[in-house]
C-alpha cells in the first residue's frame, strides 16, 4: 500500500478509494430504495389480491346462504362484493385508490397475465351467480348450473391463489437479492473502514515525520544563524585588530586635548584665576573632548559587542553615515575619499543594524583594496542609496579599483575565496549570510562608465504600522 499512496499514485489512490465509497453509497442507497419499492408497491398489492380473494369467497358464500334462505339481505349484496373485487384486481393492473392507499400497477408481465385471466373469470363467475339465481329450483345442489356454476368459483379461486402465490415470488426474490446487496455493502464497508484507518494511520504518521523535520530544520536554521552570529563576530573581531592604530590614533587626540586642558586649568587655579573666562573654556573643552572619546568607545563597542540579532526599524541613510563615521578609524580608508549619493525620503527597513553596518564597512573596505593596486585615476569610494524598481531599498559600493568581471568562473561569495595574500576569503561569504537572513540580495557589476565594480545590496521597506 505505502507505494500506491506515494508520487505519481498518490491520485489514482485516492480517486479509486473515493470512487469505491460512492460505489459503496450506491449500494446502500439501492438497498433502501428496494425496501421502498416493496413497501410501496408490492404490500399494497399483496392487500389488494387478498381482498379480490376475501370479496370473492364472501360473494360465494352469502349467495349459497341467500339460494337456501339462511340469509335475508337482498342480492344486491352479492353484488357489490363481486364489484369490490373487480375493483381490486383492476386496480392491480391499472392503479388505484382505497381507504388505506395508493395501489401501483404491477409490472410483472406474469402478474399481469394472471390478473388478466381473473378479471376474466370474475366477469364470468357474475354472470353465472345472475343465471342461477334466475333458475331458482332449477339450480339445487347437483343440476348442471350449480355444477357449472361452483366449476367458475373454483377455477377463480384457483386463479386468485395463483396471483398470491407468484406476488410471493416476486416479493422473495427481490427481499432476496436485496439481502445479499446488504451483505455485500456491509461487507464492502467494512473494507472501507479499514482502508480509511490505514490511510489515516499513514497520514498521522507522515504528518509526524513531517513535523519532526520541520523541528529539525528549524533546529538547524537556528544552529546556522548561531554559526553567522559566531563568524560575524570572528569577522568584526578581525576588522578591530586592522583597525587598532587608527583607533589609538583617533581616542589619543581627545586624550590630548583633555590632559593639556587640564594643565591649563591647574595653572589658571593656582594664579588665581578660577573663575575667570579662560578658566571655563578650558573646562568646556574638557567636557566636549572626554564626549569625544566616549563616543568613539561605543561606537566601537557596539560594533565589536557579541549579542543576539536584534532587528529593530532603522534609516538607511542614518546607518550610511554612521558607517562613514566608523571608517574614519581606518588608516587605510583614509586613503580614499568617500562620496555620499544618498536618495532622501527612502522608507525605513528593518534589520539588525551592527550587522547590516558590518556588511557595509566589508564592501568599503574590499573596495579600497581592490584600488591599491591601480594608479588609474582618484581613489573614491562612492556609498549611494536608492529606492529600486521592486520598492526594495538598495544600496551600492562603488569603488575605481582594478574591476571583477561576472563572467568571472570564481564565485566571490563562496567561502574562502579571495583574491588577497593575505585574506581569509570568509568576509563576502557572510555578508551575503546576513544580506540573505534580512530577506534581501546582494550582487555586483562591473562599472560601465568607469574602472572599477560596483557592489550593492538590496533590503526590503519595512512594512507600514496600523498606526501610519
Amino acid at each position: 500500500m505505502k507505494g500506491l499512496v506515494q508520487g505519481k499514485y498518490a491520485n489514482p489512490f485516492y480517486a479509486a478509494l473515493a470512487a469505491f465509497a460512492l460505489a459503496i453509497l450506491g449500494s446502500m442507497a439501492y438497498v433502501i430504495y428496494s425496501g421502498w419499492v416493496v413497501s410501496r408497491e408490492h404490500v399494497p398489492n399483496v392487500r389488494a389480491a387478498g381482498r379480490v380473494k376475501v370479496d370473492t369467497t364472501l360473494a360465494h358464500l352469502w349467495f349459497e346462504e341467500l339460494q337456501s334462505g339462511d340469509r335475508h339481505e337482498r342480492p344486491e349484496a352479492v353484488w357489490q362484493l363481486l364489484d369490490s373485487a373487480r375493483f381490486y384486481a383492476r386496480a392491480m393492473l391499472e392503479g388505484g385508490q382505497d381507504t388505506q392507499g395508493t395501489i401501483v400497477p404491477l409490472n410483472d408481465p406474469e402478474l399481469r397475465h394472471n390478473i388478466e385471466d381473473v378479471i376474466t373469470v370474475l366477469s364470468e363467475f357474475r354472470v353465472i351467480t345472475d343465471a342461477r339465481q334466475g333458475a331458482q329450483q332449477s339450480a339445487a345442489p347437483g343440476t348442471a348450473i350449480d355444477q357449472e356454476y361452483d366449476a367458475v368459483f373454483d377455477r377463480l379461486i384457483d386463479l386468485i391463489d395463483g396471483v398470491e402465490s407468484r406476488l410471493h415470488e416476486v416479493i422473495q426474490d427481490e427481499t432476496t437479492f436485496v439481502r445479499r446487496v446488504q451483505v455485500i455493502v456491509m461487507g464492502a464497508a467494512a473494507l472501507l473502514a479499514m482502508l480509511l484507518g490505514l490511510v489515516f494511520a499513514r497520514y498521522t504518521r507522515e504528518r509526524m515525520q513531517a513535523e519532526k523535520a520541520l523541528r529539525l530544520q528549524v533546529r538547524a536554521e537556528e544552529e546556522a544563524r548561531e554559526h553567522l552570529a559566531r563568524l560575524a563576530q570572528v569577522a568584526r573581531s578581525t576588522t578591530m585588530n586592522e583597525l587598532a592604530a587608527g583607533i589609538a590614533h583617533e581616542v589619543n587626540q581627545p586624550l590630548a586635548s583633555i590632559a593639556a586642558a587640564a594643565a591649563a586649568c591647574r595653572r589658571l587655579a593656582e594664579s588665581g584665576r578660577s573663575g575667570s573666562p579662560e578658566h571655563l573654556s578650558a573646562l568646556q573643552l574638557i567636557g566636549s573632548e572626554a564626549e569625544r572619546a566616549s563616543d568613539v568607545i561605543r561606537r566601537l563597542r557596539r560594533f565589536v559587542a557579541k549579542g543576539t540579532v536584534k532587528f529593530e526599524l532603522a534609516d538607511i541613510n542614518d546607518l550610511v553615515r554612521s558607517v562613514v563615521s566608523l571608517a574614519q578609524f581606518d588608516p587605510q580608508m583614509r586613503t580614499a575619499t568617500l562620496q555620499l549619493e544618498l536618495s532622501s525620503e527612502l522608507p525605513a527597513v528593518e534589520a539588525d543594524v551592527v550587522q547590516i553596518e558590518q556588511v557595509l564597512l566589508n564592501l568599503m573596505r574590499n573596495g579600497v583594496e581592490a584600488m591599491g593596486g591601480t594608479n588609474d585615476g582618484p581613489s573614491e569610494i562612492t556609498l549611494r542609496t536608492r529606492l529600486n524598481e521592486d520598492d526594495e531599498v538598495e544600496v551600492a559600493v562603488v569603488d575605481r579599483g582594478i574591476g571583477l568581471s561576472p563572467s568571472d568562473p570564481s564565485d566571490p561569495f563562496m567561502p574562502f575565496t579571495t583574491t588577497k595574500e593575505s585574506g581569509m576569503g570568509i568576509g563576502l561569504s557572510i555578508s551575503e549570510s546576513i544580506i540573505t537572513a534580512h530577506g534581501g540580495k546582494i550582487r555586483y557589476r562591473q562599472n560601465t562608465e568607469a574602472p572599477g565594480t560596483t557592489f550593492y545590496f538590496t533590503l526590503p521597506a519595512a512594512a507600514e504600522s496600523d498606526e501610519s
